[in-house]
């Protein structure tokens, strides 16, 4: 585990300079885990910084988008629609 952390520590500098996210891209991917139980990883991604926001691994349920929604929502946002 510590070869993660020092890992983490040196990246910390790679972070992009622009702080606000205007497009967020959301991806799902399925797979079976264990005993063949559906499992869903939802990905959030900032378009044009070209950087990882946050993702969750958990169900495809109502409840599931709902709370990375919310972890979403946190970062700072442009809260306008980009027309594309």
């Amino acid at each position: 585990m510590n070869w993660i952390r020092s890992f983490g520590q040196e990246i910390q500098s790679l972070q992009c300079e622009s702080k606000e996210i205007t497009v967020v891209e959301l991806d799902e991917m399925h797979s079976y885990i264990g005993n063949k139980k559906n499992c869903w990883i939802w990905i959030a991604v900032d378009r044009f910084g070209i950087r990882f926001i946050n993702f969750v691994i958990g169900d495809r349920s109502h409840q599931t988008v709902e709370e990375f929604w919310e972890t979403i929502n946190n970062n700072k946002m442009e809260k306008n629609p980009v027309k594309q």
